[in-house]
């Protein structure tokens, strides 16, 4: 018996793909470095040959329909395949690996950054280290490992603790020579802060001043660590910061009874082991972590 034809190729999916990844045809454009209109064609065609509408559009962009979502599911599965048959690729001649990192802001910038530009000299890899103000997902394909705040979610997912790491409230040598010595843990309570913007915590893991009290007073707030650590390196106020960032600043820990502990998560996709170089990635990772553990947190 003859198989039925089927007109589709590799090039609709994949528009297919990054279309509901990025959310918008513009994005999408970018990724696939091609334009709107190509786009929109190419989702036009593969919905005409599967007989089926596979997005809906409303004002925050495109979005799957269930009959999207599973042919997406299927061409994610077509997307895995192709990678293997990449990394089974070891000529001398085989292209260089590109692989892309997701983390959080912290840990990105003030730690990874470094020690991953020492370790990929040498290595066969095109690297991008991508500091998302969000929290970056797997299953959508923004990155090849994640590195989050919070517990990641989703199937096909392989997932472990990063390490755990401790933040201590810190001011200035400025601060404190203009307000004194901290007396206590209740003395906090009446003095200035920096923290963050509360209508833009991406984590409630970084919710953290709100444990002190929802009555602090801010002389500062800001979306990122970094505009954080200069405020208060600038005497505005108390903040409260990973203790494995501030060596730079110049900041002084204040009431060290009061801790805050959180984990850093990793996660890739469930087929790590099957891409030598992902995992070799992975693996720099937790053993560089593991080793500097006591950079990062306080043992009891």
């Amino acid at each position: 018996m003859q198989e039925p034809h089927f007109d589709l190729n590799w090039d609709d999916l994949k528009h297919l793909l990054v279309l509901s990844r990025e959310g918008t045809l513009s994005a999408a454009a970018r990724v696939l470095d091609t334009s709107r209109v190509t786009v929109k064609a190419r989702i036009s065609n593969l919905e005409n040959s599967m007989g089926v509408r596979l997005f809906s559009q409303d004002k925050s962009g495109y979005k799957l329909t269930r009959d999207g979502r599973d042919l997406a599911s299927y061409a994610e599965e077509c997307e895995r395949q192709l990678r293997l048959a990449f990394a089974k690729q070891n000529s001398p001649s085989a292209p260089r690996l590109k692989i892309r990192v997701g983390v959080v802001e912290g840990i990105g910038n003030g730690y990874l950054a470094e020690k991953l530009s020492w370790w990929l000299r040498g290595q066969n890899i095109d690297f991008e280290l991508v500091s998302l103000p969000k929290q970056a997902r797997i299953t959508n394909r923004e990155a090849d490992i994640c590195v989050t705040l919070e517990e990641p979610e989703g199937e096909n997912t392989i997932k472990k603790v990063l390490t755990p790491y401790t933040l201590g409230i810190y001011a200035s040598e400025g601060y404190i020579a203009e307000h004194g010595p901290l007396k206590g843990s209740q003395d906090v309570l009446d003095h200035m802060w920096v923290g963050y913007v509360r209508d833009h915590i991406f984590s409630q893991t970084l919710n953290y001043h709100e444990e002190l009290s929802p009555n602090l007073k801010y002389a500062f707030r800001g979306t990122s660590m970094v505009s954080q650590l200069f405020a208060t390196s600038a005497g505005l106020g108390l903040g409260i910061f990973p203790i494995y960032l501030i060596s730079e600043f110049n900041l002084i820990r204040v009431c060290p009874e009061i801790a805050f502990a959180r984990k850093y998560w990793i996660s890739s996709s469930s087929d790590l082991h099957r891409f030598p170089g992902l995992m070799s990635v992975w693996k720099f990772l937790l053993e560089t972590c593991q080793k500097d553990r006591r950079l990062f947190y306080e043992e009891n």
